[in-house]
């Protein structure tokens, strides 16, 4: 299965770009994000191999987003042969919305 954002979302932080050198080891580990929180993975350049514990690992890249699922185990490894040259981002995305914050779709657009 693969995950969906669900659809009444806020961006609420993203990371620096990450490379294949500057990936933090603890994303490298099994870690879950917070009860909440969701997450975008978008990988630039290469590939990004996402591993959602109980699942089989999936290859991102430009042209396949990974969702991050929150309190769920899960970690990351750079991949295929252009791993050197691996560029990515990670967005938290935040669905416990306020009644004034209600959205009828993920805003991912700026933090709030």
């Amino acid at each position: 299965m693969t995950p969906t954002l669900p659809t009444a979302c806020v961006k609420y932080a993203q990371t620096k770009t990450f490379t294949s050198a500057t990936i933090p080891k603890a994303l490298l580990k099994d870690h879950s994000t917070k009860p909440s929180s969701w997450g975008l993975i978008v990988v630039h350049i290469s590939s990004l191999v996402y591993t959602w514990i109980e699942q089989e690992p999936l290859t991102l890249g430009p042209d396949k987003l990974g969702v991050i699922v929150p309190d769920e185990l899960q970690k990351v490894a750079a991949g295929g042969r252009l791993a050197p040259m691996l560029n990515f981002t990670m967005t938290r995305i935040l669905t416990h919305i306020s009644a004034t914050m209600r959205m009828s779709s993920c805003d991912l657009s700026r933090p709030h």
